[in-house]
């Protein structure tokens, strides 16, 4: 499931991931914005031995056109654009 936070705090999902399990803001900060998440956990109890998969990926558009022009991923080691 993926559930993406763009920068006006806008959701879009992905894989079965719902709109009632994320709450999200986002703001300026100085040097960009800050995003604060909170996602709910329906599918499993929380115990030892399960394990979440959660990485972040943050697009910047350098030149202003729209588009992405670079990447930071934190965790992905294929560096896939979505």
């Amino acid at each position: 499931m993926t559930n993406i936070v763009n920068f006006d705090n806008f959701h879009s999902f992905r894989g079965g991931a719902k709109e009632e399990f994320i709450r999200s803001a986002v703001w300026i900060a100085p040097g960009g914005r800050m995003v604060k998440a909170r996602i709910e956990l329906f599918a499993i109890r929380p115990e030892e031995g399960p394990r979440i998969g959660l990485e972040f990926h943050v697009n910047h558009d350098e030149d202003g056109d729209g588009r992405r022009d670079s990447v930071a991923i934190w965790h992905d080691p294929s560096s896939h654009p979505f």
